[in-house]
């Protein structure tokens, strides 16, 4: 597996990759705290990528950060549960600029009873922007919970607002 760091508009990224696809999207403020979480926390062999090579995985990544519309044209190797991959699915059929409830996403997926479980396979989600767990709000909360944090969810959702406001 491949991995690397690179600046972005919401302060770091960190994609890794596979011979499948890109395995991981992280966001953070601090490029070398995301790093270092992610070599304590890895579970295969990691080998590190000088960012400013720009592999074809990361630049894929670099542009959907950049254009949230674009075509996001990189194999992606998802891991999960199969109930996990179903709310992903459901996730990526949020429009950009559009947010959607935890209930309203169980509704979708046809299971109205299990929106907790929908916030857990939010959490679980490792591949950021790519499957968009940031469109997904509490009922009548605003944007909370997203496990890159509140301000980056608030910074994602802001600049697909304006993606938006700019394509009219």
């Amino acid at each position: 597996m491949n991995a690397t760091v690179a600046p972005c508009r919401y302060g770091a990224v960190l994609v890794a990759a596979t011979d499948k696809g890109i395995c991981d999207i992280h966001l953070g403020a601090n490029p070398d705290e995301l790093a270092d979480g992610y070599r304590q926390s890895a579970t295969r062999k990691v080998n590190w990528v000088n960012g400013d090579q720009q592999p074809e995985w990361l630049a894929t990544v670099l542009k959907l950060v950049e254009d949230p519309n674009g075509t996001f044209d990189y194999p992606l190797d998802v891991q999960g549960t199969p109930f996990q991959k179903l709310v992903w699915q459901a996730l990526c059929n949020v429009p950009v600029g559009h947010t959607t409830t935890y209930g309203e996403l169980a509704e979708t997926i046809g299971k109205p009873r299990v929106y907790r479980a929908i916030g857990a396979a939010c959490g679980a989600n490792r591949l950021a922007l790519a499957i968009p767990c940031h469109r997904v709000l509490r009922k009548g909360s605003g944007p909370l919970d997203y496990r890159w944090g509140t301000a980056v969810k608030q910074q994602i959702l802001a600049a697909e607002a304006a993606w938006i406001l700019d394509s009219i």
